[in-house]
């Protein structure tokens, strides 16, 4: 497919846009997509996804280098800012206080948000919620011994939840 917009290259970025409440599909060469999605000339055109999660930690103003690094495999927070990869599992554990600014900044969140298919729906959701929504409608229903039931489980979680997280904070050598 040859570029939209020039119409003298192939087309490499497929781009959608929302006009007059109208999707419309653009196909740019890589060229015109540096020019319409005004991506800096300073930061390359990634080939694969790697480089362009590497562009994009690249991107934000960076601290001075420090001497982060992980205590498993030898990664340097500078190596991973560079290749946007962790070299093990350990990783996160150890650049977790640089992590979460970086993920909020990229993604706007720190946890995953998004739709839980059909099927799934009902598995994934929050057991603490489902309870408190089950008590209030207890409640509007006047069912005031399925509501005790309901603040009695409810409070079972949450103790459950708190005794959880005391835990893992323990584990993680008194670390909030």
């Amino acid at each position: 497919m040859i570029c939209q917009k020039c119409g003298l290259r192939p087309a490499v970025v497929q781009r959608s846009v929302i006009r007059n409440n109208e999707k419309i599909e653009e196909y740019l060469c890589e060229e015109c997509a540096r020019q319409v999605m005004k991506i800096p000339l300073s930061m390359e055109w990634p080939g694969d996804f790697d480089k362009l999660f590497a562009n994009l930690l690249n991107f934000y103003p960076q601290e001075p280098k420090s001497a982060l690094s992980c205590p498993k495999c030898g990664l340097s927070y500078q190596e991973f800012l560079e290749s946007g990869r962790f070299g093990c599992a350990e990783c996160y554990d150890a650049f977790a206080d640089k992590l979460v600014p970086l993920f909020n900044k990229l993604h706007n969140a720190n946890q995953y948000q998004g739709k839980i298919p059909g099927k799934l729906s009902s598995a994934g959701k929050d057991p603490l919620a489902e309870f408190t929504y089950q008590l209030r409608q207890a409640v509007e229903r006047e069912e005031y011994e399925k509501a005790a039931q309901l603040r009695d489980k409810i409070k079972e979680l949450e103790e459950k939840k708190a005794t959880r997280e005391i835990g893992e904070r323990k584990k993680r050598g008194g670390k909030q």
